[in-house]
């Protein structure tokens, strides 16, 4: 009999996962990977999972690649290696090196200043418990990297007797090899040697010497050609050269075997700490697998409660194919009984299930939305596919007896039992019968129980039993095809006949098979009819819940709105109080002038003169006050080049260039950029206005009003109005400019201070304007210029 993880393909799933280790013992533990049933071992799966997914995001790297060699390396040492090959030496030092440098990356998890949520309690314990399977083996490990190079042999300074030994080698050999070389050409000019050059035999440096020829040349035979003809000789004058070469070299080797043994020593007095190191990356390695399949497929753990597996995907079938379900079940659930047809997608949607939570209690993750729950089984049983064996004389029914059997004498509460078809393979009457009572058994136990079924009486049992509900897998009738979506709250249709007529069934054989159901299949009509039903009244529930969406997007969307204009129309209220403040003290200032022009007024002309100009300016419209309200549209018949009259200000004048609410008024040389709605249609005027210049005779107080006027505008009035006071005799003036953005101001000023005219000038008292007007002092005929204030 297969175990509940085989059935549900588990093995193949993790076969897929450990394709991801970077080592063979790590995929060898990735591949005997099993659900951790105690709620303890479950949680601990998880928490190593969630850590090494932190981890990878904090980009830590993971020397896994060398832990097979050093378990093998290990292996050597343990069977009683006495000098290990340098290549072996460099493999166990880089992996002790990286080994340090993780165990220091390790350290520091949780203790990081930055914005990372905290590390949990557990997470933080399964670090300490990699800390203390990584050993602290950095010194030998930069012994072993001193020791040995990249490529895998023993560094010429391993040691300064290996390096004096190399640089003595090379001496020897090199003055050797000169010798050798002057012995060759002295005899090949003798006519006694091949033309080929001088060679090396076991060890020694020989001549290739014609055999006619040996006997004049003194040495020691080392070899000869295979036809005879060329005797390879050492000459007798360097055999003491090749003596001492020979001492150097086997001096080399016995500091070179030294130092080997040394390192193998070390490596020996290490091996237990070394050993638990590797097994400990080989975990880690494994763990590393598990959270990159996770976060690539995008899997999570769900929170703990009743089983809601939601957007439910079964791993092993192709993204682009599988269809997700809710399997969202109540608290009181104990038995889901799945009906519908055949191939609809039941038998895959168990299996789902299954994986789903051997894979959270495994420390992989479920492949469901991050808002499903989950609540801890004790156990997994599963009893899905044919199980008939021959070699043990097992039919279908018997083989499936059997699992059965199994699963009430092992079960225990909270143990999830997965069963396709109890049902199937005997008589449907009395295996019905016996489903039931096994299905109630199982429940009296505290299991929970999913199971599948073509079965009427096992569907028909779901109405009156507590904790016992029905599902079905949808079919689309008109088509014939499966849909693959389950829908809990009503048994399914099996379809039996519209498939049978859309195979081509004689419809004389339907019309007999449907009179002998005994109303059956008519209970199999209307169950598809009320499947047909429930449909449409899904699709209405989804419209209707488009409808309220849209809706409520709509409410909020005017709320927004709503909020927006409310702060325009604060803001423009801010504006136009703005505004009347500023009017209000340009009314202020014009006023003052025209009272004191009244009380130093002399001639009766004078006074009725400022008489009236008071008078004009009370009757002038202007704002009264900072609480302004906003009127809404503009005037009609405006438009660009339209004649005005605007509010607070006397006169008509001609719009330049009009906005969405404000337009640039012209009166003349003037510039003013008022609100539509202060604006009035007004009639042209019979001469073109002109920007308003008050000035008195000596004796009053003249002054001159800038204010509306670009600067170089109103520098040419103020040097033409000058030369009037001037030549009116006048000892001071007031000039208007008003604060703005204090460009109008400050070009004053520099006009003022560079002006011949001028005798000194400073910032009027606030009673005659303040900040937003400049008294001036006019010099003397022939008197001296003191400077600007």
């Amino acid at each position: 009999m297969k175990d509940a993880l085989t059935e549900l393909e588990l093995q193949e799933l993790l076969l897929t996962v450990s394709s991801r280790c970077k080592s063979g013992k790590g995929a060898r533990l990735v591949q005997g990977l099993s659900p951790g049933w105690d709620r303890e071992s479950s949680l601990r799966l998880r928490s190593e999972t969630l850590f090494a997914l932190s981890l990878l995001h904090r980009q830590v790297p993971f020397p896994a690649d060398d832990v097979d060699q050093v378990l093998q390396i290990a292996r050597k040492v343990s069977g009683g290696a006495l000098a290990l090959d340098p290549s072996d030496l460099r493999c166990t030092g880089r992996a002790l090196a990286d080994w340090a440098e993780l165990r220091l990356r390790l350290s520091k998890v949780g203790g990081e200043q930055d914005d990372r949520p905290p590390v949990p309690e557990r997470q933080l314990a399964v670090a300490a418990d990699w800390l203390g399977g990584i050993p602290d083996l950095g010194d030998l490990g930069s012994f072993l990297m001193h020791l040995t190079t990249e490529d895998g042999e023993l560094s010429p300074d391993a040691s300064p007797a290996l390096k004096r030994l190399r640089k003595k080698v090379r001496k020897l050999r090199d003055r050797l090899r000169g010798r050798v070389e002057d012995i060759s050409r002295r005899l090949g000019k003798a006519g006694y040697l091949r033309d080929t050059p001088p060679s090396l035999r076991n060890g020694r440096y020989v001549l290739p010497v014609l055999a006619g020829s040996s006997g004049h040349v003194r040495g020691i035979v080392h070899d000869r050609s295979d036809t005879g003809e060329t005797v390879y000789m050492e000459p007798i004058e360097i055999t003491e050269d090749g003596n001492q070469l020979q001492r150097a070299l086997l001096d080399l080797e016995d500091e070179r075997r030294r130092l080997l043994r040394e390192a193998t020593t070390r490596i020996r007095e290490a091996r237990e700490s070394v050993l638990e190191g590797a097994r400990t990356m080989a975990e880690m390695d494994a763990v590393l697998a598990r959270a990159s399949y996770h976060e690539d497929e995008g899997l999570c753990f769900p929170r703990t409660g009743r089983l809601s597996l939601l957007g439910l995907r079964h791993l092993l079938i192709p993204p682009d194919e599988v269809v997700p379900n809710d399997v969202d079940l109540p608290e009181s659930c104990r038995v889901l009984l799945i009906s519908g047809p055949n191939a609809g997608g039941k038998s895959v949607l168990l299996k789902a299930v299954g994986l789903a939570i051997a894979g959270s209690q495994s420390g992989l993750g479920a492949a469901v939305r991050e808002d499903s729950s989950l609540p801890h089984f004790s156990g997994l049983m599963v009893s899905i596919g044919d199980q008939q064996s021959i070699s043990e004389h097992l039919s279908t029914y018997s083989a499936r007896l059997m699992e059965v059997t199994r699963m009430l004498r092992q079960a225990g509460s909270s143990t999830l039992v997965l069963i396709d078809e109890p049902a199937a393979g005997t008589d449907p009457v009395a295996g019905s019968a016996l489903a039931s009572v096994v299905l109630d058994s199982l429940a009296d136990k505290g299991c929970m129980t999913i199971a599948t079924t073509h079965m009427g009486a096992l569907k028909a049992i779901a109405a009156d039993r507590e904790g016992f509900y029905n599902g079905s897998m949808s079919f689309d009738e008109k088509s014939l095809q499966p849909e693959y979506r389950f829908r809990l709250g009503l048994p399914g249709s099996s379809y039996t006949m519209q498939i049978a007529r859309r195979m081509g069934f004689p419809e004389d054989l339907l019309d007999r098979a449907f009179d002998r159901s005994e109303g059956y299949l008519r209970a199999d009509e209307l169950l598809a009819e009320l499947e047909g039903l429930r449909e449409d009244l899904g699709r209405e529930r989804a419209l209707l819940q488009d409808e309220r969406r849209a809706l409520r997007d709509g409410r909020e969307k005017a709320s927004v709105e709503l909020s927006r204009d409310r702060a325009e129309l604060e803001r423009l209220r801010e504006y136009r109080a703005e505004e009347t403040e500023r009017m209000l003290r340009e009314l202020e200032s014009r006023a003052d002038s025209l009272l004191q022009k009244l009380s130093r007024a002399e001639s009766p002309d004078q006074r009725t003169r400022a008489r009236r100009e008071i008078r004009d300016l009370t009757r002038s419209e202007g704002p009264k006050g900072a609480d302004v309200a906003v009127s809404g549209g503009k005037p009609e018949g405006l438009r660009e080049g339209s004649w005005v009259s605007v509010r607070g200000w006397k006169g008509v004048g001609r719009i330049e260039s009009m906005g969405r609410n404000r337009a640039l008024i012209s009166f003349g040389n003037l510039r003013l950029e008022r609100e539509l709605d202060q604006l009035s249609p007004a009639q042209p005027p019979e001469e073109e206005p002109v920007a308003e210049v008050q000035w008195e005779d000596a004796g009053g107080d003249p002054e001159i009003d800038l204010i509306g006027l670009h600067v170089e505008e109103a520098l040419v009035e103020l040097d033409r109005w000058l030369d009037e006071c001037v030549a009116a005799g006048l000892s001071q003036v007031r000039v208007i400019h008003g604060k703005g953005t204090w460009a109008l101001m400050r070009a004053v000023s520099d006009f003022l201070r560079d002006d011949a005219r001028i005798d000194s000038f400073r910032q009027a008292p606030d009673r005659r304007g303040g900040a937003g007007a400049t008294v001036a002092d006019l010099r003397p005929a022939g008197g001296r210029k003191d400077g600007g204030g």
